[in-house]
């Protein structure tokens, strides 16, 4: 009879407390689903930048935008609420970066005007100056992938440092900011890095509408160049890029406003392969759409990307304002939001893999939830239908294991507790059915598996597993049935209870659940060399 798993991690309980006063309904065994849910009591206001940072006291979600929250517009979530971020942030703020500049981790924040010149960086005290700072705001920021791995890039609408001259792309070497590529005007709204060939290159999206400039770049020896064609419609930007691998293979996708990537038509939404831009289907569509986010995030054991912006349909659904793509095909997000999304993050949050959405929305699947939620499963690990069972195997033979969990998406089986990997010797180590070839001495123990869902995972009933040699009545393996194995017989006489007991039952060949004068004889009828 199959008893009630063992849950090791399990979300359900702690959502309403963590989360917010959100009403929940209890999830039914083994249901498990992806959801949108509030933090907390939300933020009054937009919110356009997400990221999480370790100030010393753990990792934490942070937001930033044009919200004020004690005056400060920049907010760190404690785990109960949000709490207003140091006391000089009354402006609005733009972007935010996690990043070591070789002095500390720090956040960085891109904000309009204020005392820090457009940037400035939160070491868990207090905010401080980066340099001297930009002419106008930063929109975006990149670790940068060539030489020192402590600089940042930044880039938006500045168009120099307070130190003199600079382009549209800068980086922090912890001392000063210094140039990244030829001068080019301002406007970037995303950077991303892809590879071009065998070379890492940075690839800039533009937010300025003037008609015959491309709105998407790449940063070469010569200069920024046009990619495939470019995106240089009139009145056409690209504010969001990610790179996403569909299961053909890694691709740079780019989000805006535009009806034409390259020379192939694409609706707002177009992916660059390395050689040519392709679109997602029919892209994203509304009175003036525009993708402005894009992240990538698993559900259900599988990866999509996720764009998020200002349009009411993609494919040929219904999606407000945020919409999925699983490489083939568009599909809305439980109902979407009631306005637009400017940031999409994928994160760990409590524990959780989470989504997270900021923008000027307040309802997320018809919930209120004031410019922040999250998407994240919700519901219990897998329950079992059916345990694996003990076996008693001779040696040579292979082990045979099997379980069934409702909604289960992942396994691991384990052998005294030792998760195991696939190998000549052993298949099905993370599936359902796990079989061991040609078994060992050394393959006896205790098998079990820990099932999972994006909710949480339980651990099956143990299964004890018993090799006997290739002579059952050699007890001992010693590779000769003997007097020893005769006295085992003996001091084992009765009722089994425990694996050695179970060796000792070798009548019949599967055992009867007694050690008795059957099994006596067994080992009289065997004496001798076994057999090779």
């Amino acid at each position: 009879m199959n008893r009630p798993s063992r849950t090791l991690k399990s979300f359900e309980c702690i959502i309403a407390m963590i989360l917010g006063a959100a009403s929940l309904t209890a999830p039914m065994a083994g249901q498990c689903s992806h959801q949108w849910l509030p933090i907390g009591q939300g933020i009054n206001g937009t919110v356009y930048a997400a990221e999480m940072f370790d100030d010393g006291s753990g990792a934490a979600l942070y937001v930033g935008g044009g919200f004020s929250l004690g005056r400060q517009h920049v907010a760190k979530w404690t785990g109960s609420s949000w709490e207003p971020v140091g006391t000089q942030m009354t402006n609005t703020v733009r972007s935010l970066a996690s990043h070591d500049d070789g002095t500390g981790p720090a956040l960085y924040a891109g904000i309009d005007l204020g005392a820090f010149n457009f940037i400035a960086r939160w070491n868990g005290r207090a905010w401080s100056p980066v340099g001297t700072g930009f002419n106008n705001s930063v929109h975006t920021f990149l670790s940068n992938p060539f030489g020192n791995p402590n600089e940042l890039i930044a880039a938006g609408d500045f168009e120099f440092s307070g130190a003199g001259s600079q382009p549209v792309v800068a980086a922090w070497n912890g001392t000063t900011w210094m140039p990244i590529g030829p001068a080019q005007f301002g406007g970037i709204r995303s950077l991303e890095v892809f590879p071009q060939g065998n070379t890492l290159s940075v690839f800039a999206g533009w937010g300025q509408s003037s008609g015959g400039v491309d709105k998407i770049r790449m940063l070469t020896p010569s200069g920024w160049q046009p990619v495939g064609g470019g995106i240089n419609q009139p009145n056409s930007f690209v504010l969001s890029l990610h790179v996403w691998n569909d299961g053909a293979s890694p691709a740079l996708h780019a989000g805006g406003h535009f009806t034409q990537a390259g020379f192939n038509a694409c609706n707002n939404i177009a992916k660059w392969d390395g050689t040519a831009w392709v679109p997602l289907g029919i892209g994203v569509n509304g009175s003036y759409p525009e993708v402005i986010a894009l992240a990538s995030f698993v559900e259900d054991g599988q990866e999509r990307l996720f764009a998020g912006g200002s349009f009411d349909s993609a494919g040929m659904v219904g999606a407000a304002n945020i919409a999925r793509w699983d490489g083939s095909s568009w599909s809305s997000v439980a109902g979407g939001l009631n306005s637009g999304v400017d940031v999409l993050k994928s994160i760990q949050f409590n524990g959780r893999d989470a989504l997270l959405a900021g923008g000027e929305f307040t309802m997320a699947g018809g919930l209120p939830v004031n410019h922040v939620a999250i998407w994240t499963a919700v519901g219990n690990a897998p329950p079992f239908i059916s345990q694996p069972q003990s076996l008693d195997v001779i040696q040579g033979n292979p082990i045979s294991l099997n379980v069934v969990a409702t909604g289960a998406t992942t396994f691991q089986w384990r052998k005294d507790g030792t998760a195991l990997v696939d190998s000549e010797h052993v298949s099905g180590s993370t599936t359902a059915f796990l079989n061991v070839m040609n078994a060992q001495r050394d393959d006896e123990g205790i098998y079990d598996v820990i099932v999972g869902n994006a909710c949480g995972e339980s651990a099956s009933d143990p299964a004890p597993v018993n090799v006997r040699p290739p002579c059952p009545a050699d007890i001992d393996g010693s590779g000769a049935v003997n007097v020893t194995d005769l006295l085992l017989v003996i001091n084992l006489w009765g009722p089994c209870a425990g694996q050695f007991c179970q060796i000792a039952d070798i009548v019949p060949p599967t055992g009867n659940g007694i050690v008795n004068v059957d099994d006596l004889l067994g080992v009289i009828n065997m004496w001798g060399t076994c057999p090779q």
